[in-house]
């Protein structure tokens, strides 16, 4: 069997040493493929989220947002000086398994986990203030809304 490359062991080091989290493989896709942040039109499912590296995640989004038309290297080095750089180049140096369409959907399916969590949040803050200090008007009409969400069953794929 032919000696790895350097490239090859760091490669591999990377793929150990990083753990994969929903917001590290968001990052990671962004940071490869910006374009795909072209199709976010709403960003309240990052509201209530306070994943470890979101606030990261919600600067890449609303800066390719501005700038849509910013490129892998460009998105990176708008962070260099920061502390924010590091991390974000070990991310960028991992590659990504699966075509663009693969990983637009893992991306589309990171963005439905976020809403998830954003929801179930949302709906505990409602739950402990209706029991302990009672809900606005608006807010009892939001936790009604909330409550029908979680009884509609599942849509089939």
């Amino acid at each position: 069997t032919p000696t790895p490359s350097f490239a090859d062991v760091q490669q591999r080091h990377f793929r150990q040493t990083v753990n994969r989290t929903p917001v590290r493989t968001a990052i990671t896709i962004l940071l490869h493929h910006p374009e795909i942040a072209s199709d976010i039109t709403n960003t309240d499912c990052l509201a209530n989220t306070d994943l470890a590296g979101i606030d990261i995640f919600k600067q890449l989004i609303e800066l390719l947002s501005a700038n849509p038309n910013l490129k892998s290297s460009a998105l990176l080095e708008r962070f260099r000086g920061t502390d924010h750089y590091t991390p974000l180049a070990k991310l960028a140096k991992l590659e990504l398994p699966g075509d663009v369409p693969a990983l637009t959907a893992e991306f589309n399916d990171i963005l439905k986990y976020f809403n998830d969590l954003n929801t179930l949040a949302r709906w505990n803050y409602l739950q402990n203030k209706l029991l302990e200090y009672g809900l606005t008007d608006a807010e009892k009409k939001e936790y009604q809304q909330l409550l029908q969400r979680q009884d509609q069953p599942a849509p089939s794929e």
